[in-house]
């Protein structure tokens, strides 16, 4: 019996178990922490005055972000790719006074939704997907893990 099977029980418990928990807990505080609705977002109206493409550094990381800057000064981003186009492609086509109605995350100023004069840009929608990545991950690998330590022990029991 090699090393790594004699301590495949011992390795199921002090590193499984936490890893199957920590992931399920992180699911179930996703759930929990994610805007249902737009009304549990920040909100702000105005005229753009400035938009464009620039690098953000957030952290250590630089992105490049489309951003537009309200009259009041005040910036807000897009990173995601497609949503980056949707906003560049209708700005484009708008060659007057572009009014604004800007749902966004706080922390960073991420646009959550979007309407520019009248017209639904960006429509928000939760990212629950990332909430169900790391409750599904967890309860699977809890489940693997009991399974597996119990025919480990019924195992040696015989």
């Amino acid at each position: 019996m090699g090393l790594f099977k004699k301590y495949s029980y011992w390795r199921a418990i002090f590193i499984g178990i936490p890893f199957g928990i920590g992931f399920l807990v992180t699911g179930i505080n996703q759930f929990k922490s994610i805007p249902d609705s737009i009304a549990s977002l920040n909100f702000k109206k105005g005229e753009i005055v400035q938009h464009g493409y620039k690098n953000k550094k957030i952290g250590q990381d630089s992105y490049e972000v489309y951003y537009l800057k309200l009259r009041d000064m005040s910036e807000y981003y897009s990173d995601i790719k497609t949503r980056k186009e949707k906003i560049e492609q209708k700005i484009i086509t708008l060659n007057k006074t572009i009014k604004a109605e800007i749902w966004y995350d706080e922390n960073y100023k991420i646009i959550e939704q979007l309407i520019i004069n009248g017209e639904m840009v960006i429509e928000y929608k939760p990212p629950y997907w990332i909430a169900h990545v790391f409750f599904w991950v967890g309860l699977i690998l809890l489940i693997a893990i009991a399974l597996g330590l119990y025919q480990s022990t019924a195992y040696k029991e015989r």
